[in-house]
């Protein structure tokens, strides 16, 4: 099946593939085994919908919402699949001419390889794929009015190279300490201060001209 978008994990060991099935697809790398599968068409909503309304709550796979909501949703999603340039669907014998407006969908291993972050119609889902679990829904509120397509997440606590630190401080190390002291926690271990930085993501929404963090 064509792919439309790669992840690769930090170690190596393992890429994701965003399919133009809209199926998402984690291979080992070493042995090319597809070691699980996600399904993102529409239809598996539609399922999940169903039974949400038998079970009059929510399902894994889809937070509680009326049927007004998913019906926006669900129109919001058939629109998606209708952009040739989002899933990478267009026909082979069809001269593909890039709009100004192109717009493509992502995801992203995080750094330990364990989570995966993946774009869907109820927010951004972040899934330990190795446990085949669902752990949290980034931006499930917004995703109401909001249909997120590609990230970049940055989980913070970023390496400090000193010497460019000095450098940049003129060779002062009481400012390098200066500056390292603002936001840091104590390690209960050693009892000395580490820096702590938030992790960050910022987001790009379907037919929207604006970053989301």
């Amino acid at each position: 099946d064509d792919s439309n978008f790669l992840a690769v994990a930090t170690s190596g060991d393992y890429y994701c593939l965003y399919g133009a099935d809209q199926k998402i697809r984690i291979v080992q790398h070493s042995t090319g085994k597809i070691i699980t599968r996600y399904d993102e068409r529409p239809k598996f909503y539609d399922r999940s919908r169903q039974q949400q309304n038998n079970k009059k709550g929510s399902t894994g796979a889809l937070p509680s919402m009326d049927t007004l909501e998913y019906g926006k949703r669900a129109a919001t999603e058939r629109e998606l699949s209708e952009e040739s340039t989002i899933f990478g669907n267009q026909d082979e014998d069809e001269d593909m001419v890039i709009p100004p407006s192109f717009q493509s969908i992502s995801l992203q291993f995080d750094p330990s390889g364990n989570y995966i972050l993946l774009p869907t119609m109820v927010g951004i889902k972040v899934i330990e794929w190795a446990r085949n679990r669902l752990t949290g829904i980034i931006g499930v509120e917004d995703a109401s009015q909001l249909r997120f397509l590609s990230f970049v997440f940055a989980t913070g606590d970023a390496k400090v190279n000193r010497q460019m630190q000095l450098a940049r401080s003129g060779g002062s190390s009481v400012a390098v300490s200066e500056d390292n002291n603002n936001g840091t926690t104590i390690n209960n271990n050693t009892g000395t201060n580490q820096r702590k930085s938030d992790a960050l993501l910022v987001a790009l929404a379907f037919q929207k001209r604006r970053l989301y963090v």
